[in-house]
């Protein structure tokens, strides 16, 4: 998974040069160096990093946690945070954000290394996951078969045409018991 493009958010410039330099040396590219969230969003149009790393502790307005939560947001990106603070506060607020990894510093290269590999085979996986469930839903939402999904005697989905076969809007199912539109002589075949 080498010869990926890595963008690092670090105030700290010796702490970022040493990511670089071991990003470098383990054959990913430094696509950008940045000291703050808001120089690091302004320039992910512009590079289109394969991954971010970021210091949750960051100077200027925002900290490495909102600007995760707008990388991820904005553009689907895996984050992994760097980070010298482990209290359960910080930890609770970068795990929300639903990062690919938190890495406390000082780092071991080989820590850094993997935690990328790793976030960016999740990352991968979970484009083919969310690439699989819209074609699913497409071809649910096309289908002339009817599709119907109850859960506690509730209608929780109804595709066009099994909404179109019953004759309700996904609306008013949702305010019928399933069992209401068998009809009675086969109620008891259907429980």
């Amino acid at each position: 998974m080498k010869n990926k493009k890595i963008l690092i958010v670090e105030d700290e410039l010796i702490t970022a040069e040493n990511i670089r330099v071991c990003l470098s040396d383990a054959g990913y590219e430094v696509t950008g160096m940045f000291s703050t969230a808001e120089e690091a969003l302004g320039s992910l149009e512009r590079i289109r990093p394969d991954l971010v790393m970021m210091d949750i502790r960051l100077g200027g307005k925002m900290d490495g946690i909102e600007a995760a939560e707008l990388v991820l947001q904005r553009y689907d990106l895996p984050v992994i945070y760097l980070t010298s603070y482990a209290d359960d506060e910080v930890i609770r607020r970068a795990a929300s954000t639903e990062s690919y990894g938190y890495i406390i510093k000082p780092f071991q290269e080989a820590e850094l290394i993997s935690n990328i590999e790793m976030a960016v085979f999740k990352h991968g996986a979970a484009q083919r996951l969310k690439e699989s469930e819209r074609k699913f839903r497409v071809l649910i939402e096309k289908s002339s078969a009817c599709v119907f999904i109850i859960r506690n005697d509730r209608f929780l989905y109804a595709n066009p045409s099994a909404q179109a076969i019953a004759g309700y809007t996904l609306e008013e199912l949702g305010r019928i018991n399933p069992s209401d539109l068998v009809h009675p002589d086969f109620r008891d075949v259907v429980r």
